[in-house]
Parts: C-alpha cells; structure tokens; sequence
C-alpha cells in the first residue's frame, strides 16, 4: 500500500474531531450528485454514523494493518524530545544486520500495567509485539517494573530488575517520584533519578535509554497542564541526550474536549462493560490498556518508526558522531552525584553473593504455593549467617538530615516477620565498618500475617563492610529466623527507607521465586477483575509468560 493511502487510512482510524465536517460535507456531495431528495436530512444521518465510527477505538490487531488509536498527528506530538537518536540508530542497525536485542521498561504500576490492563496489554508488551513483528525472534522484552516504587528504589536495585544484555531501557516515573520539592535537582529524589539514568546509559550494550512520561489527570490541581514532574525531568533529556515521550502532550486536548475514547472524568473502573474503548483511565490514576496504555505504547512505536525512517534515508549515517555510544556520558548535571560502581540490592539468587558465612543458616524455599520464597532459614540456637556488602557512599545527601547519621549508609536488611514460628536475631558490625547493634524481631503480634519487612541499621563507609545475624534463642513457638536480601543506599544520610519499600521487596521477592530467580512483573499473576454492573466479569488478558 503506497504512503499517502496508509498515512489518510491512519488518519481515518485515529480519533480526529475535524474529519466529522469533512464527512457531513461528502456525504452530502454524494447525495446531491445521486439526485437524493433530501440531502441534509441523510448527509447528516450519514455524518452521524461515520463520526460514530471514527470515534470507536479499533481492536488491537498485531500487524501489517495495525490501526492506531492516535493520529499520526498525535504520535507526532508525544515525541517531546528526541535528540540525536545515535544510541537508538545503533541499535535499529544491530537488528537490521540480524543481531538479537533486549529492550527493558522500568518504573512502577502504570508500566507494570497489573491495574489497566485487564483486557489488553501493558504498554511496554504493545511495543514488544510491535518489535517482534517488525523483527521476528529477534527481540525480547522484559518488564521490570515494580508497583508503587519512585526511582530511588530502582536506581538502587536497577541490577535485579534490568538484564546486564539490555539494549533499549524505557524509564517511567513521571507519576510516581514527588512532584513539587522544595528544593530544585539537587534533591534526594531526582538525585536518584539522575543515578539511575547514568547507571543504565553505562550498562554493557551502551543501551538506548529513553523517558516516558505517563499522565495522571485526577492528580491535583485537577486537570491541569502542568501537574507532574515532567518538565524537571525533561531537562535531564536535554542535558544527556535522551528520547523523552509525553502522554499528555499527545493526548491532553483530546481529554479537555471529552473526546471518546479519551474520556477522563468517568474511569472505566466505574462501568467495565459500558465504557470500554471510552475511558482513558481504567481509575483515577492508571491508564486502562484499550486506550491509555495502548497510546502510551503506540507513542514509543512511533519513535522506532522515526528513527528507522532516518536510516532508511540515510539520514545521520554518513555524519561524524559527537561522541560513540559509551564515551557520551557527561558529568553529572546535579553536582556531584555520581552514581555508585558496585551494586546495591540484593534479594533472591544474588543475596547468595554476599555470602560469607553460614553456620546452621540454609538456603531454602520455604513456600507453600508455586511462587517460590528463598532465602537463608535457620532453626538453630547461635546459628551466624555473615553478610559482606560495599557501603562506600558515592554522594552525600543535600538535604537537611538527622546529624547522628550524615556520614553513614543506610542498609536495609529484608527478613521475614509472622504471627507464629518466627524469632528474633541479633544484628552487628563485625569488620570493616561499624554500627549500633541492634534486633531483628521476627515475631509479628496481632495479626495473621507473614511477610517481609525490612530492618534498617546504619553503618560507616566501608569497601568490605561484614554484618553478622546470629539467633540468640529458640523456643518451641518461636524457633525460625529468614533473611531474604540486602540494600544498601547511594549516598550518606539517606532516610527513605523501609517505610516506602517493604512492599516492593516483598513483591519482588515473590516475582523472582516465579521466574527462577529473574525478575519480570508478567510473572505476577494478574488479579480477578472485578464485577461489572451487570454482574460479569471480563475475560482475563493472557495470562503470565512462563
């Protein structure tokens, strides 16, 4: 099919106002040419129906005819800020040239898409079909997204949830981190941010590293323009040369004018059946996966589609690089912040690394359903488990923070706590490095459940910092002590801790047990959808990739 054919057959398929004038106009062309005795009458009726038509979101078909939910002109739109393109261009030539890649999306629930998509897809699954189909067996994709992180936690555990192999990386925390910090950059939170980026742009594959930036409508002051962190994020874009794709600057006035499909005040939650293909939201903050999510996905198709357009003109090939992949990342923006060499977090297989020492501590799965739950057990009276981990900080916090802690390393430890069998343990500095003792208390009182949780101790800086766990006791009803993993933060005086994160690790926890010891959200079952109004519910969206 030749371009102008595809490109008004892609017009005609995406949700654009205008063309309803256009149609009443050709309807009644038609019809006054036919010698129809009333034209007005029936050019409006015809109107009706085609403006109906065009505005009904089209089934996800994967493909040669894909038909988008956005315009071409809205695509256009959410490509905010491409830059050069010389990482993306170096990977759409490994790929022309027959190499297999790996493209990674991080960020939280909206890119782990376990609330929207609930009969479709998460976005970045939209554009790993669209890659596959583009290039068959040579993608794979992998979701590390975590629900309800900010980027602080990422930028310390990126080494679990993004693959060493990676050669794009898709980052989305536009909704999550804070919005409105007193403090300009030079805070904890975009601090982490920028930590994260220049960890993944220094991965192995010098891998394309690209911004997307989600929407949240309902978030306060309602509706309005500007209520994200998108703009401060954007500059990051600028300074290190990233792609940065903007859902509100493809879709915003097509949710301002109620457009269908785009739909805003009314979330799909409210009425599953009836405002399917409707309602931009699935709620009051995630994007549902037949019209948000699948915008968000078709925007990063666009931005492929773009720079293979490049190449195939030629464009940029024959023109000397500033810089090669890998010898273009500057120096940090926010003064200072470097991001930490060694890795910080670790939970499943790769706690095992920081192993230096099990005495009557066993490493063990002791889940009772299929998603496996390892770590190191013991039953036994002065059992000693030795942690080694690298507390050197490679920044220091800028903020206002506890005196007693401005030089040391928070290190989060993950253990197991349960209203029965769990007992306490003893936590201390043994070498290199020094902190408080202090207890780790396994017994959870007042309730029915077993979960991680995460104690948090703080210690000097060392490159060989060695913790010892010992378990002072053991009684017939509280005889069990689990450690699952380890954190260390990046930088000195930091108290985002357990607080923010004990749900994340508990998850993450889970989601690696189901992938033998990787990390992919798509391994988390999805939760049942819940009843519409009429009572039914809606078939599940594929099942997790095993």
């Amino acid at each position: 099919m030749d371009w102008p054919r595809t490109h008004l057959m892609q017009q005609l398929a995406g949700p654009a106002p205008r063309l309803v004038l256009v149609a009443a106009t050709v309807a009644a062309l038609l019809l006054s040419v036919s010698g129809a005795t009333e034209p007005t009458l029936n050019a409006t009726a015809a109107s009706t129906a085609l403006s109906r038509r065009l505005q009904e979101v089209p089934p996800y078909e994967r493909g040669p005819g894909y038909r988008h939910v956005l315009s071409y002109d809205q695509r256009r739109r959410g490509l905010g800020y491409v830059g050069s393109g010389r990482r993306l261009r170096a990977v759409l030539e490994k790929l022309a040239a027959g190499n297999h890649i790996h493209v990674t999306a991080v960020g939280g629930s909206v890119t782990a898409g376990l609330h929207g998509a609930r009969d479709g897809h998460s976005w970045p699954e939209y554009l790993f079909n669209f890659l596959d189909d583009r290039y068959p067996g040579q993608v794979t994709g992998h979701n590390g997204a975590v629900p309800g992180t900010i980027s602080s936690y990422m930028s310390a555990c990126v080494n679990i949830h993004v693959p060493r192999e990676t050669d794009i990386v898709l980052v989305e925390y536009s909704v999550n981190d804070p919005y409105m910090t007193k403090v300009l950059f030079d805070n904890e939170y975009r601090r982490a941010y920028e930590r994260l980026l220049r960890k993944l742009l220094n991965y192995p594959n010098n891998p394309a590293v690209v911004l997307m930036h989600s929407y949240n409508w309902m978030a306060p002051p309602h509706g309005v323009f500007w209520n994200s962190i998108e703009r401060e994020l954007l500059e990051m874009s600028y300074y290190y040369d990233i792609p940065s794709l903007s859902l509100k600057a493809a879709t915003y006035h097509q949710m301002q004018a109620g457009v269908e499909g785009f739909q805003v005040e009314t979330p799909r939650h409210d009425d599953i059946d009836g405002l399917a293909g409707k309602s931009f939201y699935w709620d009051k903050i995630h994007p549902d996966s037949l019209t948000g999510l699948r915008a968000m996905g078709e925007i990063a198709m666009h931005l492929i589609e773009s720079i293979q357009s490049e190449l195939s003109s030629g464009m940029g090939t024959s023109e000397r690089a500033d810089a090669a992949p890998g010898n273009d990342v500057p120096t940090p923006m926010v003064p200072g912040n470097f991001e930490a060499i060694s890795d910080r977090c670790f939970i499943g297989e790769n706690f095992k690394n920081t192993i230096v020492k099990a005495k009557d501590f066993d490493w063990a799965n002791d889940s009772n359903s299929r998603a496996e739950k390892w770590g190191y057990i013991s039953t036994v009276k002065n059992a000693e488990l030795h942690i080694q981990v690298n507390t050197l900080a490679n920044s220091a916090s800028a903020d206002k923070v506890n005196k007693k802690v401005a030089d040391l390393v928070m290190v989060q430890v993950a253990h197991v706590k349960s209203y029965e069998t769990m007992a306490a343990a003893t936590l201390k500095c043994i070498s290199g490095c020094t902190c408080d003792e202090s207890i780790i208390e396994g017994h959870l009182p007042k309730t029915k459940n077993t979960q991680l949780y995460l104690h948090v101790v703080y210690v000097s800086q060392a490159e060989e910092c060695v913790l010892s766990i010992t378990v002072p006791y053991v009684r017939s009803d509280h005889y069990k002590v689990k450690i699952a993993g380890i954190i260390v933060s990046e930088e000195t005086g930091e108290m985002v801790g357990a607080d923010k994160t004990q749900e994340n690790i508990e998850m993450v926890h889970t989601v690696t047990g189901r992938g033998g010891g990787e990390f992919d959200v798509r391994n988390k079952q999805r939760n049942p959808l819940p009843k519409s109004k009429g009572g039914r519910r809606l078939a599940q969206a594929p099942g997790p990739i095993e």
